[in-house]
């Protein structure tokens, strides 16, 4: 029935690939035709250039038999007469030039033609191609139908034999039947053998299990002490990033003081060349009424230069306030990351004390005095403000809501042990 099925599916979807042949053929018949269009117009529109460049042509041969005659009529005057064969050269330069953009055009429409020609050729191999496609497709569905039917006898003749086998079986069943009888006086002694080997099991597996248990508490413990020191590494680790981007950003500070000095520098030498260049122009005005022409020429240079490191001095002083804007943007860049990294050292601090609570938790229902628990929680009191004081010295308010949640959680430790044992 399975191989029915799939046999079903696979002719379904050769039937839909079978009208997507079809819906191909039909838009390429279409493209067809609109290639054929585009065709003739293509061809109205070249004929149309083409008696437009015959128009150009015979006005401008009209245009030369009038200087033609011009210049029959003016054969005295030399001047007027180079002038005209000037023009005319002019026109037969057109002339030739309309020459050329026909034979172009000539050679266009001949390309054109080529290229439609071979579209119309691979759309023809297309349509071969799918047509051959078609038919292997229907083939196909040819060699399907008759593995359906090569099928349906098979099921058939299964479905015969299995009707055989029923009846044999049924025969075998009722001989078994009668030994069956005989063998269920047996089972039940086996079976009272095997519920006592079943408890004897189960009381090994109970045994097993208590001491599995017992092992799976003390892995916990040693998980528990290796996530706390992974987590002390990561915070050592961005302990030092934060210096090292402390230590960019110093850098980078430095850099800006240096530019803005180099601004200053450059601002003060653009106010002398201004003083240099009003001074300058106030000689000039005073040589130009005493002195020669040389001299005013080698002051109006002087100006030129002036002016040319006016005008360097400006860049230099726009692209310094570029670099300046690159580095205020590398300083938030900065920033930003070290407040992200701040973030980060809190969070790795807060599970630090959520994994040392929680172990510390375990040791307390694993022990069974309350000396030992009053001193586990002496010396988490002591580890805490170590800890705390060391990490978080910079974020007094952190620190002493951090401390305030530990006291609290001691509190609770406390009183927790007090019900437990008492």
């Amino acid at each position: 029935m399975m191989m029915m099925r799939r046999i079903i599916i696979i002719i379904l979807l050769l039937l839909l690939l079978l009208l997507l042949l079809l819906l191909l053929l039909l838009l390429l018949l279409l493209l067809l035709l609109l290639l054929l269009l585009l065709l003739l117009l293509l061809l109205l529109l070249l004929l149309l250039l083409l008696l437009l460049l015959l128009l150009v042509l015979l006005l401008l041969l009209l245009m030369l038999l009038l200087l033609l005659l011009l210049l029959l009529q003016l054969q005295q005057q030399q001047q007027q007469q180079l002038l005209l064969l000037l023009l005319l050269l002019l026109l037969l330069l057109l002339l030739l030039l309309l020459l050329l953009l026909l034979l172009l055009l000539l050679l266009l429409l001949l390309l054109l033609l080529l290229l439609l020609l071979l579209l119309l050729l691979l759309l023809l191999l297309l349509l071969l191609r799918l047509l051959l496609l078609l038919l292997l497709l229907l083939l196909l569905l040819l060699l399907l139908l008759l593995l359906l039917l090569l099928l349906l006898l098979l099921l058939l003749l299964l479905l015969l034999l299995l009707l055989l086998l029923l009846l044999l079986l049924l025969l075998l069943l009722l001989l078994l039947l009668l030994l069956l009888l005989l063998l269920l006086l047996l089972l039940l002694l086996l079976l009272l053998l095997l519920l006592l080997l079943l408890l004897l099991f189960l009381i090994l597996l109970l045994l097993l299990l208590l001491l599995l248990l017992l092992l799976l508490l003390l892995l916990l413990l040693l998980l528990l002490l290796l996530l706390l020191l992974l987590l002390l590494l990561l915070l050592l680790l961005l302990l030092l990033r934060l210096l090292l981007l402390l230590l960019l950003l110093l850098l980078l500070l430095l850099l800006l003081l240096l530019l803005l000095l180099l601004l200053l520098l450059l601002l003060l030498l653009l106010l002398l060349l201004l003083l240099l260049r009003l001074l300058l122009l106030r000689l000039l005005l005073l040589l130009l009424l005493t002195t020669t022409t040389t001299t005013t020429l080698l002051l109006l240079l002087l100006l030129l230069l002036l002016l040319l490191l006016l005008l360097l001095l400006l860049l230099l002083l726009l692209l310094l306030l570029l670099l300046q804007l690159l580095l205020l943007l590398l300083l938030l860049l900065l920033l930003l990351l070290l407040l992200l990294l701040l973030l980060l050292l809190l969070l790795l601090l807060l599970l630090l004390l959520y994994y040392y609570f929680y172990l510390l938790l375990l040791l307390l229902l694993t022990t069974t005095t309350t000396t030992t628990t009053t001193t586990l929680l002496l010396l988490l009191l002591r580890l805490t403000t170590t800890f705390t004081t060391t990490t978080t010295t910079t974020t007094l308010t952190t620190t002493t809501t951090l401390l305030l949640l530990l006291l609290l959680l001691l509190l609770l430790l406390l009183l927790l042990d007090y019900y437990y044992y008492y």
